[in-house]
């Protein structure tokens, strides 16, 4: 979920994805999502199927995931499919989580994690990957016309790009409204709210072909509702390992993103693009 520079918003990531699969945690995705695959996003067990049906992942595969966080639903993305599988984050915490986890399940050979900034060009030839994903952190890279570029880049023709975007603004939005969504994010610099339509032409420059524009304002209502909730019946073990503040500010991200996406004045999108011929 971090990514481009989260500055203060480092500590609680980094400390987040140390515990990210242990029992509380575990708990907590089950309650909010009907399923625990190690996901810190709006992802649910649906949509994680989707992506691989859609990205049309199998063994000869190779994928990027930007923003990959600890790793748990890139690790079941090579599991489900059998694909081969870059994940980068610019949180060294969740990098070794994610190596760590994949250590556990044996996929080593298959996956592997490292540290990189997916707002910054990326160290990697042209036509690298088959297929790029990037769940739930576009919002935080200030230059996404560049970023989009650059995935066209590494995407192999006929390749696949998913992304998710949570901060398409569609109705309006009050100050205190933002300032809640924007709870956990202390910099303020590293969250970016857009308009219907940047994200589309912005891919467009990028030499990328939509294929498929997603609202998931419901789903993201019902998932961060849910996820409160069973944050909110285990308070006290919550506190003692996050502190009273990142607690408090996590519940108030939670609360206002559930009150925005039901009123779908602040959507969820999810993206299905690729690279034609005629773009290389």
């Amino acid at each position: 979920m971090s990514e481009h520079n989260p500055a203060s918003s480092d500590a609680f990531y980094g400390s987040q994805y140390t515990r990210i699969y242990g029992q509380l945690a575990s708990e907590i995705r089950r309650e909010a999502f009907g399923e625990d695959f190690g996901q810190e996003s709006w992802r649910g067990p649906a949509e994680q199927a989707e992506i691989a049906a859609l990205l049309r992942l199998g063994p000869d595969a190779c994928v990027l995931d930007v923003a990959c966080g600890a790793g748990g639903p890139s690790l079941a993305l090579v599991e489900q499919t059998g694909c081969r599988l870059l994940g980068i984050d610019i949180v060294p915490e969740g990098v070794s989580s994610a190596t760590a986890e994949a250590v556990k399940r044996g996929l080593t050979d298959r996956a592997k994690f490292v540290v990189l900034d997916g707002g910054e060009p990326l160290p990697f030839e042209d036509g690298t990957f088959d297929a790029i994903v990037c769940i739930d952190s576009i919002s935080h890279l200030p230059d996404r016309h560049s970023a989009l570029r650059d995935w066209a880049r590494l995407l192999k023709a006929g390749g696949r790009l998913v992304f998710t975007d949570p901060l398409v603004v569609t109705g309006a939005l009050s100050k205190l409204e933002i300032d809640g969504r924007c709870a956990l994010v202390l910099d303020a610099s590293n969250a970016f709210f857009v308009p219907p339509g940047f994200n589309e032409s912005a891919m467009t420059a990028a030499g990328l072909v939509l294929l498929q524009t997603v609202d998931r304002a419901a789903a993201a209502a019902e998932i961060a509702g849910r996820w409160r909730d069973a944050r909110e019946r285990r308070a006290n073990a919550l506190i003692r390992e996050e502190g009273e503040d990142w607690f408090r500010r996590r519940q108030v991200m939670l609360n206002m993103t559930a009150h925005l996406a039901s009123e779908r004045r602040l959507t969820r999108f999810f993206y299905l693009a690729e690279k034609r011929e005629e773009s290389q």
